[in-house]
């Protein structure tokens, strides 16, 4: 795999010491992200919510954080982890602390698990600090919802996604871009 540039940042022409904040997820396929979407309009949101666009929708694996751009290529070619697809079914909604409104699932499927280990201790070898919180795989649907009740009527359909590829991307003004994927093997 050759990793590209993270758009909108050409290396040669980045500052010196210029950073990109950098995290490892599993990006949705189209069919997975309306599937959430669905789930994201059937809640009666408090007013100052903010409601995360479908189109940054994801389930973080490891974060990185901020990574010297002159890194970036290097640590994302020393990111493929081989995996064979697996599914993910995404079958509830919770508020977590600060308001943050998640899509869980009820039941972890061990390849995520897997894939989560592995990619932490890759990203690791490389010399990057990791968050050591415990692995709690969701898809933020909203962040300051304080108080909302998730709704328990009319819901829509789990969301059933078959996780074919994991994603290098990058965090920047409220937007996420894709630098390299993964697909499995």
């Amino acid at each position: 795999m050759n990793p590209s540039p993270i758009p909108g940042t050409p290396q040669a022409a980045a500052p010196k010491g210029a950073s990109a904040r950098l995290f490892l997820a599993l990006w949705p396929s189209p069919e997975a992200r309306l599937a959430a979407s669905r789930w994201q309009a059937a809640q009666h949101w408090p007013a100052g919510a903010q409601v995360v666009a479908p189109s940054n929708f994801h389930v973080t694996l490891p974060f990185i954080g901020a990574v010297a751009l002159a890194r970036v290529q290097v640590l994302a070619a020393a990111c493929v982890v081989p995996f064979k697809a697996f599914d993910i079914l995404l079958d509830r909604v919770e508020v977590w602390h600060h308001g943050v409104v998640v899509l869980v699932s009820g039941a972890l499927p061990g390849a995520l698990v897997d894939l989560h280990e592995r990619l932490t201790t890759t990203v690791r070898a490389q010399g990057v600090e990791l968050d050591t919180r415990e692995f709690r795989p969701h898809l933020t649907l909203a962040r300051r919802s304080a108080g909302l009740v998730p709704a328990k009527l009319d819901m829509p359909a789990p969301v059933q996604w078959r996780v074919n590829r994991y994603v290098l991307a990058v965090s920047a003004g409220g937007q996420y871009n894709v630098v390299q994927s993964y697909p499995a093997s």
